[in-house]
Formats: C-alpha cells, structure tokens, sequence
C-alpha cells in the first residue's frame, strides 16, 4: 500500500508542478502558448496511449517487475527532463516519463486489490485517494518555492529520491505475481492505432487556434485521427483480446459516465494550466504566490470528496453530481467577472477556486 501510494503522490506532483512552470518555460525557450502547452501534452499523451498496452501486458507478463521498471524509467526520464538542453530533448524525456507513468497506473489499483485482504481493501483505496490528493495539493505550492528559489529544473528533480526510495521498497515488499498463461494473446493492432490517432487529435485542436479551422492542416489531422478510430474500433471489435473493449461503450450509463469523468478532469487540469498564465503574465504574481493560490482547488477538493458519499445518501446520485458541476459553473462565472474587477481580484479568485475545487470534489467521488 505504502509502494502505491507512493507512486500516485510522486504522479500527481508532477502533473500539478509542470502545469505551474510552463509560463516560465515559455518564457525560457522563447515559446508560443501552443508549442509550450506540448511539455504538458506529450506526458499526457504518452500515458493515455500506452495505458491500455501495459494493462494488458501486466496481465501476461506479471506485475512486479513492469511495476519497478515503471518506476526507474520515471525517475530516469524526470532526471533528463531537468538537463535537458532545448524544447525538442525537453518534449522528448517528457513523453519517456509518461510512458514510466503508464507502467505505474496499469498497475497500481491491481497491485491493491490483489495483494490487501477484502476486509482491508476499503481503507487501502481511501489511502492511495489521499496520497493523491496531497500530491495535487503540494505540487502548485511547491513549485512556486522551487521555481523561485532553484530554478525550473528542480521541478523535475524533487521526484526523483521519491522514485528512487519505491524501487528499494518495491523490489523488497511487494510480492511477485504469476504470469498468466502463455496462450494469452496480445492485441499488437490496437498497439499500432491508438497512440497515433490520440496524438493526431490532440495536435489539431492544441493548433486549432493558431492553423485555423479550415486549415489543411487542421482538417488533415483530424481526417486521419478519424480514419485511425475508425480502424481502430473495428479492430477491437473483432478482436478476443481486445486493448479497449468497445463492448463497454455499449451502456449507455458508461458512455454518459466516461464522458463526464473526462470533462471534469479536463476541467480540472485546464484550470491550472489556463490560471497559472493569468496569475504569472495577467496579474504579475510571483510563481509562490499564485501556486499558493491555485492549491486552493485541490485542497477543497480534497476536504469535500470525503463527505460526498453521506451528501449522496441524503440528495441522490443525479442530484450530487448537478450539484457539484454546477458549484463548478459558477466557479468559472466568477473568473469571467474578474475581468472587470480586476482591482479586487484576490478575492473573487480565491472565491472561484474554492468553487470549482468543492464543485470537483462532488462531481469526481461520486
């Protein structure tokens, strides 16, 4: 349990911290806001893409060696993301540690729910939620310090003795699980189609302000992410062992559930990445300051998630989670006002943040 928690604590200080940096960095490489936004991308992409094969891959091969070997590719990428010497070595180590973050997430929840006994498993999961939770509150706060107390590259840096304290720890504590059976297929077909399509889209709408619309560069990506989803969702269909079952895409209360899930998350991450833009180059806030500040969100996250389930009991299902999106809109109404009141922007942002941090926090644990 300490192993894993470990990895989503040293996870999310890391998406949380580099969200906090990129202003500087753009200002380091002398880099527009859409070339920029790819050291964050290209982890998330990296992850999103690689998830569903070590998922499987895990399942075939065994969990505890993929597990540490997650964990010394992260450290070694993050190592490389803090000496790197242009944006082109900075992008590339980026989408390395994220493919040592999907080694770490394919394995996690299953490292838990096969190893602690039923009667424990609760409490496991609410430890590794907290890890979480206090890894995505620490990050804004403790990148502001290192950004201006360090510098940029110990962002990177701070991970590493963590990584490198869960190798030493995984490869003495936890147990290694059996391989499966050696007629297990692998679906090397999804493995060719996700990761290109998945890019493809997230290019033309991360360019879509800068290419246009009707660009032939817009419209050629996401001609051909089609084209690759297309192909792909054939494939899996047809599939025994498919990467993403399409089966699942079937209930329509999964369909609505995932798609949820992904806009509040997508919510969550826009505001870091969007605010820490606002507060450094709109406000002229230091980045202590506005990491500081930005922690707010998921703090109130974290207090309100652990009363949500009695707020469930009392309000229902489809009223909480209303409830909380709506907390989120005016959240997001309040930031729009700052605009024009911009003298006291302190106070409504501030405001606004325990919004959206409360409003996430009933949305995402139910």
């Amino acid at each position: 349990v300490g192993l894993v928690c470990v990895g989503a604590f040293v996870g999310q200080v890391d998406a949380t911290i580099v969200q906090l940096a990129l202003p500087t960095l753009g200002h380091v490489y002398d880099a527009p806001l859409q070339t920029i936004s790819w050291v964050a991308l290209s982890y998330l992409l990296a992850y999103a893409s690689f998830l569903p094969i070590f998922g499987r891959l895990c399942e075939i091969l065994g969990r505890k060696s993929l597990y540490i070997a997650g964990y010394l590719l992260f450290i070694l990428a993050s190592a490389l993301c803090g000496l790197a010497a242009s944006l082109e070595q900075l992008l590339a180590f980026r989408f390395l540690q994220g493919i040592g973050g999907a080694l770490l997430g394919a394995n996690s929840l299953s490292i838990l729910v096969a190893t602690v006994p039923a009667e424990s498993r609760g409490r496991a999961l609410g430890l590794y939620a907290a890890a979480q939770a206090i890894g995505m509150s620490a990050g804004p706060a403790l990148g502001g310090f290192i950004l201006e107390a360090l510098g940029w590259r110990w962002i990177f840096w701070v991970t590493v003795p963590f990584g490198a304290a869960a190798v030493i720890l995984g490869w003495l504590a936890l147990p290694r699980s059996s391989a499966g059976s050696a007629g297990q297929a692998f679906d090397w077909g999804g493995m060719l189609l996700v990761g290109p399509a998945l890019i493809l889209l997230v290019a033309a709408l991360n360019h879509l302000s800068s290419w246009g619309l009707l660009s032939p560069y817009t419209l050629g990506c996401i001609a051909v992410a089609a084209a690759l989803f297309w192909l792909l969702f054939r494939h899996e269909a047809a599939s025994p062992s498919p990467l993403i079952n399409p089966r699942l895409y079937r209930t329509a209360a999964y369909r609505s559930g995932a798609l949820a899930v992904a806009l509040a998350y997508a919510l969550l991450y826009a505001m870091f990445f969007l605010m820490s833009f606002a507060l450094e180059h709109g406000y002229g806030e230091t980045p202590s300051h506005a990491g500081l500040r930005l922690a707010l969100i998921p703090v109130a996250l974290g207090l309100t998630a652990p009363f949500s389930h009695d707020l469930k009991s009392w309000l229902g299902s489809s009223r909480i989670a209303v409830a909380g999106m709506l907390l989120c809109l005016c959240g997001v109404t309040t930031l729009l006002f700052t605009l024009k009141l911009s003298p006291d922007h302190h106070v409504y942002d501030t405001l606004a943040f325990i919004l959206i941090g409360t409003g996430l926090g009933l949305f995402i644990a139910h």
